[in-house]
């Protein structure tokens, strides 16, 4: 059994373990957090697309969480194929991304607590990576300033995996239907407007 991360301090301990990288790969914030489960993962992935205004991050580790969501899904050990793995991402940014998610996950250390277990249950989790799919994949998509919303869904269910905190995860996948929502509101109203135009 794992000790519990600190929610506040997981991208503080991430640029602690490479202190002389200027940039920290994916395949290092895979080895860091180690053969945990699925939780840290997607809560450490989604956190950069939580924070509006950083530009290029929704692709960036929108598809690792894809492919997360995928094994998560399949119930095997998570991976990313060497295109992905070697990618990084600047200390500066990390730490501007800290900075500003440390209060909110302040906040949910206090708050978490195992209940609800069955959510976070082995099925369970296998359903959530579906889920999880498809909210990635939002991520991932060129649109203006909504990456933030699924990343937030995304965010919350990892904290509920991390934690078996099924009131997180249900709370998750509840903003993930509004974040869908709003991501195919924003889609549609550009698709409309470019049709428009021809």
């Amino acid at each position: 059994m794992y000790p519990r991360l600190s929610l506040s301090r997981i991208l503080d301990d991430l640029l602690a373990a490479y202190p002389d990288d200027d940039h920290i790969s994916l395949q290092e914030a895979i080895q860091h957090l180690g053969v945990r489960a699925y939780g840290p993962l997607l809560v450490l992935f989604a956190l950069p697309n939580t924070i509006p205004n950083i530009p290029g991050l929704g692709s960036l580790f929108g598809l690792p969480l894809m492919f997360f969501a995928v094994q998560m899904a399949l119930g095997r050990a998570p991976w990313l194929p060497a295109f992905l793995a070697s990618k990084g991402v600047a200390r500066t940014s990390l730490h501007s991304i800290s900075d500003r998610a440390r209060p909110w996950l302040e906040r949910a250390d206090r708050a978490v607590h195992p209940r609800m277990l069955w959510l976070s249950s082995p099925f369970a989790e296998r359903v959530l990576g579906w889920a999880v799919l498809l909210l990635a994949f939002a991520i991932v998509l060129p649109l203006p300033f909504t990456n933030m919303f699924p990343a937030w869904a995304i965010a919350a269910i990892g904290i509920g995996v991390l934690d078996r905190d099924g009131a997180w995860i249900l709370g998750g996948l509840v903003w993930g239907v509004i974040a869908l929502a709003i991501v195919g509101s924003v889609l549609a109203g550009l698709t409309g407007a470019m049709l428009s135009v021809f």
